[in-house]
């Protein structure tokens, strides 16, 4: 019964692992209320979209990510009770950015030959791997229009996947999208 176990086992805490590769951070200005501004219109121009240089992204100084993105903050903030409108009208203007950075990182394994009659604690060797992947990371800021103060502001940061499918890259956005969002702070219940 053991042997078939350990395949779903490992499957589970793989499965565990990418879950846990995905880091929000959020903050906000506890004097604004952002429950209260219930319209939004997306930033245009240079201060919005900025793909920041850095690592070697394939993906994100696409147009295709930028639609991408941009179609999962609208899907977001309408779901969430707000209104578009447009840049004179909007009680919140939203820019977002995105960057790429290059991570490495290393571990060390010890392995040990197990011989009955030496230390049982003996180590043989060690073996260190390197791992290299790239990181991107979405920013997302919730401004007043007329000063341009920051209301709220959060970051999603995720390994970047090599190979997706069109379908997979448009879910995974909208995935990282609706976690960063998921940090809104929420009405107070009276």
């Amino acid at each position: 019964m053991f042997p078939r176990s350990l395949p779903l086992f490992a499957l589970s805490l793989l499965l565990a692992a990418c879950a846990n590769d995905i880091r929000v951070t959020s903050d906000w200005e506890p004097a604004s209320d952002l429950t209260a501004r219930r319209t939004f219109a997306l930033a245009t121009g240079p201060e919005t979209g900025v793909i920041a240089p850095g690592g070697r992204s394939r993906e994100i100084g696409t147009a295709f990510y930028r639609t991408r993105v941009e179609n999962a903050i609208l899907g977001e903030l309408l779901a969430s009770g707000r209104a578009e409108a447009t840049p004179e009208q909007a009680q919140l203007r939203v820019v977002w950015g995105a960057q790429s950075e290059t991570r490495h990182e290393t571990d060390t394994v010890a392995f040990r030959n197990y011989v009955p009659y030496q230390d049982p604690w003996r180590i043989d060797r060690y073996e260190t791997r390197e791992y290299r992947r790239e990181e991107q990371t979405l920013t997302v800021t919730l401004q007043e229009p007329a000063s341009g103060k920051v209301l709220w502001t959060g970051s999603v940061c995720a390994p970047e996947i090599d190979g997706a499918s069109p379908e997979d890259r448009e879910k995974r956005v909208r995935e990282l999208v609706r976690r960063l969002f998921a940090k809104l702070p929420k009405p107070a219940t009276r």
